[in-house]
């Protein structure tokens, strides 16, 4: 199976993880982000548009809000668009995903690593992509690993460019958020985003 191919209960069966309903970002005071004048234009006019495909709704309203969370957290992260993470083809672990990647420090500059997993949701239905994204994320956390970077908490997210809903894996644990963003609500999905970056930041910069 590939990382699409994966639910919940054969990460639970395969891998002995765990999962859990919770409110992820709880008490956490987490202040919405403003988009820039730029980004405000680019959705208003992406409201114009029949969005009707996934590959459109990517690149008129997914890949813009990507790009404006690089520029507010001073292109901390690279993005990697349907790029192949290989970690263990004899248990399917690779696939195509859409990643946030960082630069690890010299001296590999060329080497990206990955932190967080944005997947698109079929049928316009965050729960259907929460399995793909948890898969994404036990793929990553290995990954990193033999790279030698521990990162206590993996964030990933799920969304349809309208709704957009956030896991994280800590341990054997998935953490799913109750909570589900609107695209009518711009602000606070860059605010977690950007409060998602800042854990990286502090974690990595170190």
């Amino acid at each position: 199976m590939e990382f699409k191919d994966f639910t919940l209960l054969d990460l639970k069966q395969h891998f002995h993880l765990q999962n859990r309903s919770v409110r992820l970002f709880q008490g956490e005071n987490i202040p919405p982000l403003a988009p820039s004048e730029r980004l405000t234009d680019q959705l208003t006019e992406a409201e114009e548009l029949p969005l009707k495909s996934e590959k459109a709704r990517s690149e008129v309203i997914i890949a813009p809000i990507l790009m404006e969370l690089r520029r507010a957290t001073n292109k901390f992260f690279i993005i990697y668009s349907g790029d192949m993470l290989i970690v263990d083809r004899e248990k399917g672990l690779s696939e195509n995903v859409t990643t946030f990647c960082r630069r690890i420090p010299d001296p590999i500059p060329s080497t990206y690593l990955p932190i967080l997993t944005v997947v698109e949701a079929k049928r316009q239905d965050t729960e259907i992509g929460i399995d793909q994204c948890a898969a994404q994320l036990y793929g990553a956390y290995p990954f990193n690993q033999k790279s030698g970077l521990e990162i206590p908490r993996l964030y990933g997210c799920v969304t349809t460019a309208d709704a957009w809903k956030f896991i994280c894996l800590e341990g054997d644990t998935y953490l799913v958020d109750q909570n589900t963003y609107y695209l009518s609500e711009i602000e606070d999905v860059l605010g977690i985003f950007q409060h998602i970056m800042k854990y990286y930041h502090a974690l990595l910069t170190t």
